[in-house]
């Protein structure tokens, strides 16, 4: 999955048992199993700047993220290290995300910004003294056990080119499987699917 079927939502704006503005203790959340996209959290944090009018909080906020796949948890460190990168425009953080959200065939530029963020990914996780990353402030990962942290060590070592990946030969293998006989004919595929399966639910589709 690349993305949440559900819209973000800002996870203060039904507890009636939380004042955000109220800065005398800290706010606990948790987010479970959000697709390692960020939505929810980035959403909430937003909504509560805007109604704190950007003032700092003496008391933190802390966020506890939960992730049954790792891939995911590495996604989501992987966009917030995104979100943050001052140094870079906002448009290039909107491209460059973009980019890695929803495409399997991604720009250079992309892949040598992953490249090199993947190395610094590495030293966050492992808590290396030369990460210079821009979450190392921000992203605690105590609760993880060390055989996770090498878990997520090899997913952010797998977005180096040093492991290649032909997602166009994969491709290529996925539609042979699914199409079987019908692969020599797939340019008619789709309208094979349209009148045979979607024009009676779907009318207006053109």
């Amino acid at each position: 999955m690349l993305w949440g079927y559900s819209p973000a939502i800002n996870c203060f704006e039904k507890c009636d048992n939380v004042n955000i503005l109220n800065d005398e203790d800290d706010v606990n959340v948790l987010i479970s199993q959000c697709g390692g996209d960020s939505r929810h959290l980035l959403k909430s944090l937003a909504d509560a700047a805007l109604l704190n009018g950007f003032r700092q909080r003496e008391n933190t906020i802390n966020f506890y993220i939960h992730e049954k796949e790792k891939e995911n948890l590495a996604r989501m460190v992987l966009f917030l290290t995104l979100f943050c990168e001052t140094g870079m425009s906002q448009r290039e953080r909107m491209e460059i995300f973009l980019d890695l959200m929803g495409n399997c065939l991604i720009r250079d530029k992309s892949s040598e910004y992953l490249e090199n963020i993947s190395k610094e990914l590495i030293q966050l996780i492992t808590e290396d003294d030369k990460c210079e990353s821009v979450l190392k402030e921000l992203v605690n990962f105590e609760t993880l056990r060390y055989k996770e942290r090498d878990d997520l060590e090899d997913i952010f070592s797998s977005y180096m080119k040093a492991h290649a990946f032909d997602i166009e030969r994969l491709r290529d293998t996925r539609m042979r499987g699914h199409l079987k006989d019908r692969y020599d004919f797939r340019k008619n595929v789709v309208d094979w699917d349209y009148q045979m399966d979607l024009k009676n639910y779907c009318p207006l589709i053109n």
